[in-house]
């Protein structure tokens, strides 16, 4: 595990705030970072666990040399817990009564190595109802010097007493400057970094999936379509409506989002903007926004919000649905 402050990107200010009650010895039995996915919760909740579990830990460092930092970075540590949610079948993932159960059967016993225990419970949010009911009895009477780390991307999928027992440190979105340099220690060209980081909301991990997924390719289509369709034939929206309707419902959630953001970028040109998501396509864009009117884009735009809405909200077919949008999207050639 990397400990290091210094190496989590951004949040400036969690950081500072969890060090100073370090410093001053004021930090509570429980903590909840909240936030978006992938800005670096867990990264930090771990940089936390392994001072509070150090020997020596200076201005809220973690030495890194003594016997518990070593077990700590081999992951290995007795005093640490860190519970994860579970598949179970082809069942959701989730965290079960059971985890919950041996989480207190061992906190129940005093720290081997460590003047305390840590327990880091990733995606908290995934308790089931029992799970949650256990861990709030452990929450509320912990046994010996126990401290606990929430992690969650849905603040508001927690129980409120359990919210209500943790002292809240909220994460927010990491700059395009932070998520570029994330693509980059990743061995992401710095072009390529700069374009995802426009694409993936504030998420370092969201940044890294995009570019395993090839979502730049993907963006490039959805701009080549869109400045394509008043030259396609009727007829040929129906082998457009194949090759789009054969992709798997991620990634038509993809697809239907970079066609989004595309739209939305031809709006800011109409109002003198420069594009925010299309980085290298300005050309492309450009030509959009020549052949369609404003109020056009209007309508196309919203056509595909609503697309997008039936893809998250039914089993609908892919398919036909991208067949609709497509023949929407095309409307009458514009004078």
């Amino acid at each position: 595990m990397d400990t290091a402050w210094g190496n989590i990107l951004g949040q400036r200010e969690p950081k500072r705030r969890l060090r100073r009650l370090l410093e001053t010895d004021r930090l509570p039995h429980a903590l909840l970072f909240s936030g978006p996915e992938g800005v670096g919760k867990r990264r930090t909740a771990e940089a936390l666990a392994a001072a509070l579990l150090c020997s020596s830990p200076a201005a809220g460092h973690p030495c890194d040399t003594c016997e518990s930092c070593r077990a700590f970075s081999r992951g290995i540590h007795p005093d640490f817990f860190f519970v994860v949610p579970e598949a179970v079948g082809k069942g959701a993932r989730s965290i079960r009564i059971e985890a919950m159960r041996a989480l207190g059967s061992a906190l129940a016993r005093p720290p081997e190595l460590a003047p305390r225990q840590v327990a880091l419970i990733d995606d908290a949010q995934r308790m089931n109802e029992a799970a949650a009911n256990s861990f709030l009895k452990t929450l509320e009477e912990p046994t010996g010097d126990v401290v606990f780390l929430l992690v969650t991307g849905m603040r508001a999928a927690l129980l409120d007493t359990i919210v209500s027992r943790c002292l809240e440190i909220p994460f927010g979105p990491l700059a395009l400057p932070e998520l570029s340099e994330v693509l980059r220690r990743h061995g992401v060209e710095a072009e390529e970094a700069a374009a995802l980081a426009t694409l993936a909301d504030g998420s370092a991990g969201r940044a890294l999936a995009l570019h395993a997924e090839g979502a730049l390719r993907r963006r490039e289509e959805a701009v080549s379509l869109l400045a394509r369709l008043p030259q396609i034939p009727p007829l040929s929206l129906w082998a457009e409506g194949k090759k789009w309707g054969a992709l798997s419902r991620e990634e038509a959630g993809e697809w239907l989002r970079s066609l989004r953001l595309t739209l939305r970028d031809v709006l800011a040109l109409y109002g003198g903007a420069a594009p925010l998501y299309s980085v290298g396509l300005e050309a492309p864009v450009a030509e959009i926004a020549a052949r369609f009117s404003e109020a056009r884009v209007f309508s196309m735009l919203a056509d595909v919000k609503e697309a997008e809405r039936r893809l998250l909200s039914s089993n609908v077919n892919i398919r036909l649905l991208v067949e609709a949008l497509l023949l929407s999207l095309a409307g009458p050639v514009e004078e």
